[in-house]
């Protein structure tokens, strides 16, 4: 060992000492700054597509080695993301020290919650350029790493503080699929960044201000007007504010200095612009008119940018209770508490409704709200009533069609969807909904073509689904076209390898399509792949069920059926052995044997369809139960025929004409008029 006492585990030499030889770093240059933290994210991408690499590309390792470089890997993400969004904040929250300090000790490590402070600086930002970026994919895809780890704990450890496990189960993770999706991630954070910074370089906000003070003033002084067009010309930013300033002044003399809603839409359009002052007209609103409605309002919506949603509930409360004809509160209302309490959101909807009952928005809430809930139902009859209001927007009618499906109202909703095709045939979710609507009413001639109408178009910026290729397959299915049901079952799987559930259809589609040998593999693959459910005895059962139908058509190899068979009779087993009182492994059992030995001259199946009787017979009421009497009624016939093979032999034959009697009289008392046994149980009497 070279280690000593007195070693230092970190050595740092300055810039003029380095030594001749080996591979240093600085550390600690510069990282403090918005620059530097642009540094660290690079260095944790960097560190990811290392880790990434050595996953995919070395196999020399212990797969147990191998799955923990998932959680060092699953960490660099989540703090590549962290450090974008501080970064974001940093850099173009305009904010001071003591607010970025306070910022970073809010939002510790809780990627949504931070995100949600940065986002209200980043929108009006890029809405100057009309940025093509989706901002939602930010809040879906943080929203989605924050719940998968909310504390930047989850791949640290393995226990909690409390000494718990942190992971109770094993699945399997699509690292490749994750890595690419992040490295997507990360570059759209990139453009982000960059198209912000071309708007802070490129724009000098000049025509936003002035277009606000156009807006603002035009009511109240029309050589207002000629003011502000002078103002476009202003190159300077800071110019241009003093030059707004000092018309807003102008503006507010005389009467209009009491004016609570011109000190107020001042306010907004410094608020707007990120101009600071908007305080002092705000104070100046609310001295004119302390009942103002739209005071509140607008305090609110400054309350929600800065995530008080409480406090701003209140406001919005007092706009209500200065004017109860406020319908912006009530929605804004229940749009904060939805995601707390929906039921509290839905109550607040619903007194909307009996002061406006005519409003088209409080229709249109009020049905969205249902929908956000899954009250499908009560969603659809919202939205029906939505849409007989003549205020109504047309394009909420893909909408409607939607909603009724959800609700099993298949019928209206197809006759919905086929009026709107008939005006927008290249309706992209109104043809996919024909193709549901026809399968769920059963017409699957006409769900098979809306499905080759739908599946064929250009989706253009919409996509298809898992979803899609499986309700068409089902489509096929219901036509016993088994052959093209698994080609669009594939496609599905290929679209959402995640869901093991499509491997399950698949191998029964196989199977229906006696292509065994794939049905086989299929379901293999299936039990393997749900690890959630921990391979349930019912998929031994039915992988059982597959390869027994595989050894029965395989009768004329020999070879091969009895393979198959074998196979089917260890997956019974496994059954009886979790299941030792079901008495289906035992029947089955016994069946794949009866295949193996058509002629009964080895009695494979005998002591398997005994053992059968035995399970049976732990609940007497099995002899009146459909199912089980049936069950009852092949042992006998069984064990009756092989009993009666053996009376053939003279040692044997009295006990063996005793059993089959037994065994056949015991038939009898279960199916009286079965004459193949009346017939047989004569020919006894000859022997």
């Amino acid at each position: 060992m070279s280690l000593q006492h007195g070693d230092k585990l970190f050595v740092f030499y300055d810039n003029d000492k380095i030594p001749k030889h080996g591979r240093y770093s600085y550390f600690g240059t510069d990282f403090g700054t918005v620059s530097g933290f642009s540094q660290y994210i690079d260095g944790y991408i960097f560190a990811a597509k290392v880790l990434y690499s050595e996953f995919v590309s070395c196999d020399s390792y212990r797969n147990d080695i191998l799955d923990t470089i998932i959680y060092p890997l699953c960490f660099n993400y989540r703090q590549i993301i962290e450090l974008y969004i501080k970064y974001l904040y940093f850099k173009y929250s305009g904010t001071n020290d003591t607010d970025k300090e306070n910022f970073v000790k809010r939002v510790s490590h809780k990627l949504n919650k931070a995100w949600l402070e940065v986002k209200p600086y980043l929108l009006p930002l890029l809405s100057k350029i009309n940025s093509s970026i989706d901002i939602t994919l930010f809040d879906e895809f943080i929203n989605e790493v924050d719940s998968f780890d909310t504390d930047s704990f989850r791949m640290r450890y393995p226990i909690k503080k409390d000494l718990t496990p942190v992971h109770t189960s094993s699945v399997k993770l699509d690292v490749v699929g994750l890595h690419s999706k992040m490295i997507d991630l990360f570059n759209l954070f990139h453009r982000l960044d960059c198209e912000i910074e071309n708007v802070l370089i490129n724009n000098d906000y000049n025509v936003e201000l002035t277009n606000n003070i156009k807006r603002i003033y035009n009511k109240y002084k029309d050589e207002i007007i000629e003011v502000s067009k002078k103002l476009n010309k202003l190159a300077d930013k800071e110019q241009t504010e003093k030059v707004a300033e000092k018309y807003f002044k102008e503006a507010l003399k005389g009467k209009n200095k009491k004016d609570a809603g011109l000190n107020l839409a001042i306010a907004k359009a410094y608020y707007e612009t990120g101009t600071p002052g908007y305080e002092e007209y705000m104070k100046k609103s609310y001295k004119a008119d302390k009942k103002f409605p739209d005071y509140f309002m607008f305090e609110g919506d400054v309350l929600v940018n800065q995530q008080q949603y409480g406090d701003a509930c209140g406001r919005y409360e007092n706009a209500i209770y200065f004017d109860p004809n406020c319908i912006e509160a009530y929605v804004k209302y229940s749009h904060i508490y939805f995601d707390i309490n929906p039921t509290l959101a839905i109550q607040k909807l619903e007194e909307l409704q009996t002061i406006a009952p005519n409003s088209a928005i409080a229709q249109r809430e009020m049905a969205e709200a249902y929908y956000k809930n899954s009250q499908y139902t009560k969603a659809a009859e919202a939205y029906e009533k939505y849409m007989q209001n003549p205020n109504h927007f047309q394009t909420d009618r893909p909408r409607l069609a939607t909603l009724l499906f959800y609700g099993k109202r298949f019928d209206e909703s197809l006759e919905l969807a086929k009026d709107i095709l008939s005006h927008d045939p290249q309706n992209f979710v109104i043809r996919r909904i024909v193709m549901y609507d026809n399968y769920e009413l059963g017409n699957f001639e006409a769900a098979e073509q809306a499905a080759i109408e739908f599946l064929g178009m250009n989706p253009g910026n919409n996509v298809f689904t898992a979803r899609d290729y499986m309700t068409y397959g089902d489509i096929l299915s219901k036509q016993k076209k088994y052959g093209e049901a698994v080609a669009q079952y594939e496609k599905a799987y290929e679209l959402d390898n995640t869901r093991t559930d499509i491997l399950k259809v698949l191998s029964d589609t196989y199977e229906r399509n006696k292509d065994y040998v794939k049905a086989i593999d299929t379901y293999e693959k299936y039990m393997n792949a749900d690890t959630v459910n921990n391979q349930r005895v019912m998929d031994y059962y039915l992988l059982g069920q597959i390869c027994y139908s595989a050894g029965q058509a395989a009768q004329d190899s020999v070879e091969l059926m009895n393979m198959y068979l074998l196979k089917a009779d260890t997956m019974f087993q496994v059954v009886i052995e979790r299941s030792p009182m079901d008495y289906r492994g035992y029947l089955w059992r016994s069946r794949a044997a009866a295949v193996r030995d058509p002629e009964l001259k080895e009695g494979l199946a005998k002591p398997l369809y005994e053992e059968t009787l035995t399970v049976l017979d732990q609940d007497p009421s099995n002899k009146e139960k459909a199912a089980t009497k049936r069950v009852y009624i092949e042992a006998y016939k069984y064990l009756g025929y092989y009993n009666y093979l053996q009376t053939t032999n003279p040692a044997k034959k009295n006990e063996a004409i005793a059993a089959t009697k037994d065994y056949w009289n015991k038939m009898l008392e279960l199916d009286p008029d079965n004459t193949e046994i009346l017939e047989a149980l004569k020919t006894l009497d000859s022997l």
